[in-house]
């Protein structure tokens, strides 16, 4: 993601999902081993597992031709020149809250989740 994207956006798209998950992980980690039994744990991995691998395939199945690059470049172009009367938080958001940047997010946290589910589930054994 760095390649195609601002290596400031990216890094701390991480380092707030490590955060984020470091605080959440712990606090479910202490309550979940007694609400969910590993079987449940092992069927909702394997579901979300199977989710995010069949996006990334309709993801990349989806986004092959040149074209759809081109339509894409000019739609953000419009959106950008129709965007000029923004305030300064807007501004902020907007330069740091990018699209990129929460997707970036939601992937480190669901695989942190992923780990804090396995560990928890180690520490009931």
């Amino acid at each position: 993601m760095a390649m195609h994207h601002q290596k400031s956006i990216v890094l701390s798209g991480a380092f707030s999902a490590l955060f984020v998950m470091t605080i959440l992980s712990t606090g479910l980690g202490r309550i979940f081993p007694n609400l969910i039994s590993r079987k449940q744990t092992n069927n909702a991995a394997t579901a979300l597992y199977a989710f995010f691998g069949l996006r990334l395939l309709y993801i990349a199945w989806r986004s092959d031709s040149k074209a759809s690059q081109k339509k894409e470049m000019e739609e953000v172009e419009e959106k950008l020149e129709s965007g000029q009367g923004k305030t300064a938080a807007r501004r902020f958001f907007s330069r740091f809250c990018t699209p990129i940047f929460l997707e970036f997010d939601a992937l480190v946290a669901a695989l942190l989740f992923f780990e804090g589910g396995e560990e928890a589930q180690l520490k009931k054994n």
